[in-house]
């Protein structure tokens, strides 16, 4: 992905930030930090196609955007839930993020770090090559951070988040943007 003097924002006279300069290569982790309404979520956005940029330019490759809260829907498991978004169910993403065990599980009863790590079976198992995670060791444990970003690194894709959660995350990134 290379991004160039990407200006981001809701309308043209109110940009919420930029200009952001970035090239991330596959395989490697960038993280975006900086306070609340900085605009890494809209940044976030705007790569994903959900906005439009303000000015500058994107060249990425598709891209899946996986945001903060996605609601946990009653009578769903978690198996039905990867396959609503993938149209096939995909056990093996299950094992590899070590969540197995919740295949069967309705997504309604799930802690929110357990419901954190089953949103990004999709992502992982669709095949893109640019994962945008909006805060996603927002709810997770400390151990789970640690494995969640430990899965993050290995992953073959290039992976840009957001987090405020810098002493875990900031070590597994290539880069670090900072937000004013």
């Amino acid at each position: 992905m290379i991004v160039k003097d990407l200006v981001v924002g809701y309308k043209a006279n109110a940009p919420v930030a930029g200009p952001i300069n970035l090239t991330v290569a596959d395989g490697e982790m960038v993280l975006l930090k900086g306070p609340n309404g900085s605009g890494k979520t809209t940044f976030l956005k705007t790569v994903a196609g959900l906005l439009k940029p303000l000015s500058g330019s994107i060249d990425a490759p598709d891209a899946v955007l996986i945001p903060t809260r996605i609601p946990k829907v009653k009578g769903f498991t978690v198996t039905e839930f990867i396959k609503t978004f993938l149209g096939f169910p995909d056990s093996e993403i299950l094992v590899k993020l070590n969540i197995a065990e919740l295949a069967d599980m309705d997504i309604s009863t799930l802690s929110d770090g357990q419901f954190q790590k089953v949103c990004l079976c999709p992502a992982v198992a669709s095949g893109k090559k640019l994962i945008l995670l909006d805060e996603p060791t927002a709810f997770l444990d400390a151990d789970s951070r640690l494995n969640f970003m430990q899965f993050l690194q290995s992953l073959p894709v290039a992976v840009v988040f957001s987090t405020h959660d810098l002493a875990v995350c900031e070590p597994f990134c290539t880069q670090v943007i900072n937000f004013q």
